[in-house]
């Protein structure tokens, strides 16, 4: 059942609503029924914006999160897979190497270290 709202309007107001009406040839009272539904849609929204960015974030977080584990653990393989080569390196030199012309370690693993990270910020 529909119930009925009396309102008045300013005479400015009247013509814009009543131009409105012209030019979608509806009748006043739909141009201010549908604009007032509109207002409340939007209100609705409003009010319940935590609600959806929640949900959103939980979707977004949710199918991303495989994706992030997967990079996650190609990463920490590179890591195991550089620190192995690091040791293999060193205990390489420090086999077939005469000993007079060792270096201690930690000596050569800082100035690789740095030879490294130097190469990584070179752009090409």
């Amino acid at each position: 059942m529909s119930k009925r709202i009396n309102i008045a309007f300013s005479d400015d107001d009247y013509d814009i609503i009543s131009s409105i009406a012209g030019k979608k040839n509806e009748t006043l009272s739909k141009v201010v029924r549908d604009a007032a539904l509109e207002n409340l849609k939007t209100d609705v929204v409003k009010k319940n914006l935590d609600i959806i960015t929640d949900i959103l974030t939980t979707v977004v977080k949710d199918s991303q999160e495989p994706q992030f584990n997967r990079v996650s653990g190609l990463i920490y393989q590179v890591g195991v897979a550089s620190a192995s080569s690091m040791y293999l390196n060193a205990e390489v030199v420090d086999a077939f190497l005469p000993e007079d012309e060792r270096i201690d370690f930690e000596i050569a693993y800082r100035k690789a270290r740095k030879k490294g990270i130097s190469f990584m910020k070179k752009k090409e």
